[in-house]
């Protein structure tokens, strides 16, 4: 059986203001790494009969792209193409276009569902994008902080640059920092900050940070 599983969530579809400044989602963001969950006993059945193991994973980018992978009798397949949003779940179009496609998935309970098969969320990749300065006057884009596929980060504000790793455990964001304004730090340097509840913005002092989608304007 071939399955296909989507996944999702947020409220609206996410596009530029005539400002060029990228809209952030009001609600959870599906950006990241999805990846699926199966019960024991579809583990225990594919080993009792030889069957590969199952495996699907997707990745939803800030440009509204979407990959989409998975191993139907042990071959690697992909799908990739663009993605809406709506209250209840997301739209998801193959491109180029495919039989039975586009595809609708449905969010529930912090979890992605579909065809039978649930996704969770890669913590790490949860992170991945740029988050910008915001404030009632809107987003600023000249301080901002870039998180990486990769666990890096790199952040910039008026007072100069940072650039390190990051772990993502729950709600808790910990930095450690590998150099301040290009000057390589001692090792043990570090800061942790907290997610908010929505998994939207995060705060250091008095500066709170959202996730952009989109290109950031020039």
């Amino acid at each position: 059986m071939v399955y296909l599983s989507l996944l999702v969530i947020a409220p609206m579809l996410c596009a530029q203001t005539p400002q060029g400044v990228p809209v952030v989602p009001p609600s959870n963001s599906i950006l990241g790494t999805w990846n699926a969950k199966f019960t024991p006993e579809t583990y225990d059945i594919c080993a009792k009969f030889g069957f590969p193991i199952p495996k699907a994973t997707l990745f939803f980018g800030t440009d509204l792209k979407f990959t989409y992978t998975m191993n139907p009798a042990g071959k690697e397949t992909r799908v990739a193409g663009s993605f809406t949003l709506s209250e209840t779940g997301a739209t998801l179009a193959a491109e180029p276009l495919m039989d039975g496609w586009p595809l609708r998935a449905k969010f529930e309970d912090s979890k992605l569902s579909f065809d039978g098969m649930t996704f969770v969320l890669d913590q790490t990749s949860s992170l991945v994008g740029i988050w910008v300065r915001t404030t009632d006057k809107g987003q600023d884009p000249t301080i901002r902080f870039s998180f990486g596929k990769d666990g890096t980060y790199a952040s910039r504000n008026q007072g100069g640059t940072t650039k390190g790793r990051f772990t993502v455990e729950g709600r808790t964001v910990t930095l450690f920092y590998m150099e301040v304004d290009d000057v390589p730090v001692e090792p043990g340097m570090k800061l942790t900050i907290s997610l908010s509840e929505d998994g939207l913005s995060f705060q250091i002092g008095t500066t709170r940070y959202v996730r952009i989608i989109g290109s950031l304007p020039p």
